[in-house]
């Protein structure tokens, strides 16, 4: 069943109708259920022409797989499907994104379990958990534009770089100076300044490794 416009961040662009027409967009542009969309991955940007506003926009969308209940009495509800997230941006800054691609992408992923559907009806989804996904959108957006003010300041640097580590604020500096005292790596819960290391992380200074079931944070 579907496509249908659950939710969007307090920063939409679009209303509810708009909403429903890019959700029949995406699914028919990037040729969903055809198996030519890959899940779990940061897809586009694609163009958007629904809106209409005063100027074109174009989306990135990141598919995942969904569990609902399936319908009582009904034999061929299987509860499964799709949810998008889709993060919006002019099309004339498109271009601009293009860099940060994987680092958008790993900031989406963490919030992705947020959305769990497994509560619910195939096919239905409840106007309280919808208020609830909204929530979620609303902070996937906010570190969003952390992870580009960051990012494009720090764009291919490295905590190595003295002069680089010199320019960091306050905050983040003195995080980033015992991380590369580890260059190997440090123990993501060794870490006391869990928003300096979320920080750190939007903006490509320092990567996480799973190591046996523990996170480990490694300076870049």
């Amino acid at each position: 069943m579907g496509p249908t416009f659950l939710a969007s961040a307090k920063e939409a662009i679009f209303d509810h109708g708009a909403g429903m027409l890019l959700a029949a967009r995406i699914v028919i542009t990037s040729g969903m259920g055809n198996s030519t969309t890959g899940l779990d991955k940061l897809n586009g940007p694609i163009p958007i022409s629904e809106l209409n506003l005063d100027k074109n926009y174009a989306c990135y969308f990141y598919p995942r797989q969904m569990q609902q209940q399936p319908k009582p009495d009904n034999e061929f509800s299987t509860g499964k499907g799709t949810f998008i997230i889709c993060l919006i941006m002019p099309e004339d800054e498109k271009d601009n994104f293009r860099a940060f691609e994987r680092l958008m992408e790993r900031t989406i992923v963490p919030h992705l379990d947020n959305f769990d559907f497994s509560q619910s009806i195939s096919g239905e989804v409840p106007s309280a958990l919808r208020e609830e996904f909204s929530k979620y959108l609303n902070q996937i957006y906010e570190d969003l534009n952390s992870l580009l003010r960051y990012a494009s300041q720090y764009e291919g640097g490295s905590l190595f770089d003295i002069g680089l580590l010199a320019s960091l604020p306050d905050e983040l500096e003195f995080t980033a100076k015992k991380l590369i005292m580890n260059p190997k790596g440090t123990l993501e819960t060794e870490i006391a300044d869990k928003s300096a290391l979320k920080s750190l992380y939007q903006a490509g200074l320092v990567e996480r490794e799973d190591r046996d079931g523990k996170i480990w944070i490694i300076p870049r």
